[in-house]
């Protein structure tokens, strides 16, 4: 499998197949905070991630649902987020690398 280069800006719609939302099985937008260079000069890998739910509601116009939404999606973060986050990093790491060019 070829590796695909990707900006480090680069937002990632996770295939459901991967990873969905455990706290409402939506889909997930992934994107990188961190990085670490590889052996091939100006390649990274991901180091930091950050998800977010599709179904997240805005917290400046739906405030009432945002506050129902984190209830349930940040109850238990080692049972459910850790193992996915861990799962999607390797399925990015394995799959992409980033450039910080711009």
């Amino acid at each position: 499998m070829s590796l695909k280069i990707v900006p480090f800006d680069f937002v990632f719609l996770v295939p459901e197949r991967i990873a969905i939302c455990p706290g409402c099985d939506a889909r997930l937008f992934i994107s990188c905070k961190a990085w670490r260079e590889t052996e091939v000069k100006g390649e990274y890998t991901a180091e930091q991630l950050v998800f977010e739910c599709k179904a997240e509601p805005s917290i400046k116009t739906e405030k009432e649902k945002w506050d129902e939404w984190i209830k349930t999606h940040y109850e238990t973060p080692y049972v459910y987020q850790l193992p996915r986050n861990s799962k999607v990093h390797k399925w990015i790491n394995k799959r992409y690398r980033f450039t910080l060019d711009n």
